[in-house]
């Protein structure tokens, strides 16, 4: 959840007088694009973010008169005075390269989950070795959209199973990930 919070002024929004405002956005995978009058007799009128709201795959701009600020490095923003419309938009982050991350929990039980970025849309197929070089399972994530699939909701999730069902036995393992052209292995350990 991301709170966004204007201070310090009254505002007319929507024809209301607000002397505080505190606007939650949902997180979730689509983008976001609020759009906001702002009115204040004062000058320098700070809409802030909470620090460690934006969530890791999403890139948050604000949007007054011709300025637009990336929120994700700066925490504030200072409005002037006067009738302003003030955009504020979430959107997916776009990488500058595809990668393999390391999964998490490493070492892990019984399930882990494997995290990755596109810099372009591509099927996406993750393979488990055992440490002797055999397929242990597949994962066929289909078609995935550019964008940073690293929280435990968007990256691929692994159940510790084998093709048939079975549980992996304790040991290292090996992961790789075929995206496009792309490809990488990264190392990951069960332990029961």
């Amino acid at each position: 959840m991301l709170m966004l919070m204007l201070r310090k002024a009254a505002f007319l929004i929507d024809d209301s007088i607000v002397n505080r405002l505190s606007r939650d956005i949902k997180k979730d995978n689509k983008n976001v694009v609020w759009k906001m009058n702002v009115e204040s007799q004062k000058d320098n009128v700070e809409l802030t973010r909470d620090s460690s709201s934006i969530p890791l795959e999403k890139d948050l701009s604000i949007q007054c008169e011709s300025s637009v600020i990336d929120m994700r490095t700066q925490k504030s923003i200072k409005i002037p005075s006067g009738k302003h419309v003030v955009v504020i938009t979430l959107k997916d982050r776009i990488p500058q390269k595809t990668s393999l991350l390391q999964n998490y929990p490493n070492p892990f039980n019984p399930d882990t989950w494997i995290p990755y970025q596109l810099s372009s849309a591509e099927a996406v197929v993750i393979s488990i070795y055992d440490v002797s070089g055999r397929l242990v399972r597949r994962l066929d994530l289909g078609n995935k959209e550019a964008g940073m699939y690293v929280s435990r909701d968007r990256s691929a999730h692994w159940d510790g199973r084998n093709e048939v069902g079975e549980h992996a036995a304790s040991g290292i393992y090996f992961y790789s990930i075929k995206a496009g052209k792309y490809s990488a292995t990264g190392k990951m350990l069960i332990l029961k």
